[in-house]
């Protein structure tokens, strides 16, 4: 699984890049003198919990359930995954680090066969949102498949965008499926939004069973 997961990382660097671009692309068509779409930061309820059965974030809103016997990343799992340096790297500069609009992995779910990651990101303004809602479906799904054909060990069998009903309702889902070094390998994630934030939720592994984490994945009760 540890070669699976620094693919991964390479997936993460590429979205990274890709969303960099996007807010670049949304600036220079929204023009500097918009109006920032929220004046208030996120705290560490963006961050959410477990409790190593389930994430919760309350500050979306949502569920997600974990594959069983999943470890919960640390920080310098985190740091990793955001490429910073892990020396001191802690909740609180993940918040300040989204509150700056960076695109931040906020947390790190591994099991056997899986790794769970959840990324959070704040827009700038409402047009920059709705440039991003319109494009990072298609955006994401070509990045990803660009990443995985960058590696002789993977062979795509198929990808696309799938309607899948996560959170309450049909979300489109980036699913590439394929085989990584002779076993069946599935990448699942989507974007869930909120206000002028959003959550990405990336599952990778062996198998074809990731997309029963999104449909499994709900909102909390009010």
């Amino acid at each position: 699984m540890k070669k699976c997961i620094e693919r991964k990382m390479g997936i993460k660097n590429i979205l990274a890049l890709a969303l960099s671009a996007l807010t670049i692309f949304g600036a220079c068509m929204i023009g500097l003198s918009n109006e920032a779409f929220a004046a208030g930061s996120v705290d560490a309820s963006i961050l959410g919990s477990t409790n190593g059965k389930s994430y919760t974030n309350e500050y979306f809103g949502v569920k997600i359930p974990l594959f069983k016997n999943s470890t919960i990343g640390t920080d310098a799992d985190l740091a990793a995954d955001n490429g910073v340096d892990p020396n001191g790297y802690s909740a609180d500069k993940r918040i300040a680090a989204i509150n700056a609009g960076e695109h931040v992995y906020i947390q790190h779910f591994e099991s056997n066969n899986n790794v769970v990651s959840i990324a959070v990101g704040k827009f700038d303004s409402k047009e920059e949102k709705q440039i991003f809602m319109k494009t990072i479906a298609k955006e994401d799904l070509q990045s990803t498949i660009d990443a995985w054909n960058e590696d002789p060990d993977f062979t795509i069998s198929e990808s696309g965008l799938k309607k899948i009903n996560c959170f309450g309702k049909d979300r489109p889902v980036i699913l590439v499926k394929g085989q990584y070094a002779g076993r069946n390998f599935t990448s699942a994630h989507t974007f869930y939004f909120k206000d002028d934030c959003y959550m990405e939720v990336l599952i990778d592994g062996y198998g074809r069973n990731q997309t029963e984490v999104l449909k499994k994945s709900s909102l909390l009760k009010k």
